[in-house]
């Protein structure tokens, strides 16, 4: 799918990428994660951990009209988008934190 000018892969979090509570290994390398703080379980600081649990190097934005941006710094996200949000912020956030394939 493109959005903007990225190509984007959507992974649900749902119970088919959660095992125990853990992630699964996931084989493709992303370039940043954008998470919704709130849905269902697990919630968007269970998926962060996770996710930087799994590559501690990945740039996470959270996604969130509930949260502030020095809690997500401090559990080591990147940024917040505070919602609701339109295309232009989450374009700028993409842009200023995905990382360069290598």
């Amino acid at each position: 799918m493109k959005f903007a000018a990225f190509e984007t892969a959507t992974e649900w979090c749902s119970a088919a990428l959660w095992l125990d509570g853990e992630l699964r290994s996931v084989e493709e390398r992303f370039d940043i994660a954008v998470v919704d703080l709130n849905m269902p379980p697990p919630d968007g600081w269970a998926v962060l951990e996770a996710l930087l649990r799994h590559d501690p190097t990945l740039p996470v934005v959270i996604a969130t009209g509930y949260g502030t941006e020095a809690e997500v710094l401090e559990r080591g996200g990147v940024a917040l988008i505070q919602k609701p949000y339109g295309r232009d912020a989450l374009v700028r956030a993409v842009e200023r934190f995905a990382r360069t394939r290598a």
